[in-house]
């Protein structure tokens, strides 16, 4: 059954608390922001060797939600078939994020950003690595990354189809 929070769905982490998920299986939760998981203060968020599926967000983030100032990490990480009738079906970020062999994947959003929607000012906060991000919708669009503007780095990563432009890129450009 699906668990319903407010912010959360599964987990959530407010203040300074640090998260670290290795080998697991978020799935099947329900919330206004991180259907999965809510992460928002100072404190670290690292999820390694962890699926994300099939989770529902009403605002945002239909898999994860990070409002924090601290980065969150991302290592071999696979977010598939979460859905937020807001922006970024798969993930939500508006603080430092780093994705190193993630699978961003058919995930849609109701607003921009069906895989992944950065909403933050600081445009070299979030970095893209050795990961796909594809397949994934804004209503019935195509809309993998969308963001204000560019966003920090992306090396070797496929991305079907981005709003964003890169600070900086290295690896064949494989997307677009």
């Amino acid at each position: 059954t699906a668990l319903s929070a407010p912010d959360g769905g599964l987990i959530r982490r407010t203040g300074s608390g640090v998260v670290r998920l290795v080998r697991v299986n978020l799935h099947h939760g329900a919330a206004r922001y991180g259907g999965a998981l809510y992460e928002s203060g100072s404190g670290d968020t690292e999820l390694t060797n962890v699926s994300v599926h099939d989770n529902v967000a009403s605002a945002a983030g239909g898999g994860l939600a990070h409002f924090g100032n601290s980065e969150t990490l991302l290592s071999n990480v696979t977010l598939s078939s979460n859905r937020s009738t807001g922006s970024g079906g798969g993930l939500y970020v508006l603080g430092p994020t780093r994705l190193k062999n993630v699978t961003i994947a058919r995930n849609v959003a109701g607003g921009f950003g069906g895989g992944l929607s950065y909403g933050g000012p600081d445009t070299s906060a979030v970095h893209i690595a050795n990961s796909v991000v594809a397949d994934n919708w804004h209503n019935t669009i195509p809309d993998d990354v969308y963001c204000f503007g560019h966003i920090g780095s992306r090396a070797y990563s496929l991305i079907e189809n981005a709003s964003c432009s890169y600070a900086s890129s290295s690896g064949p450009l494989l997307s677009d």
